[in-house]
């Protein structure tokens, strides 16, 4: 099921804000710093489910999310834990 097919509800957009501020507003997998503490906005910055968020059960668990540039996002593939997929 692709990530577009499924629609954000508010419960996801909070998920989202909580993951990329926990994780400081940093890519996790090449380590660039996507907002500073003004909230100035460098890069784009997503948080990656590894199983999609159709997946009730693992929709908000956090070990289930990464946060991924966009650039990073678009090479992995966003949905799967292998680096190169």
């Amino acid at each position: 099921m692709s990530y577009h097919t499924i629609r954000l509800n508010r419960a996801d957009t909070l998920f989202s804000r909580y993951i990329r501020e926990k994780r400081g507003w940093r890519c996790e997998k090449c380590g660039v710093l996507c907002r500073d503490k003004e909230g100035n906005r460098f890069r784009r910055l997503e948080a990656s489910h590894y199983h999609g968020r159709g997946k009730w059960n693992t929709r908000y668990d956090e070990a289930n999310v990464r946060t991924l540039c966009f650039l990073c996002h678009q090479r992995i593939g966003g949905h799967t834990r292998d680096e190169n997929g």
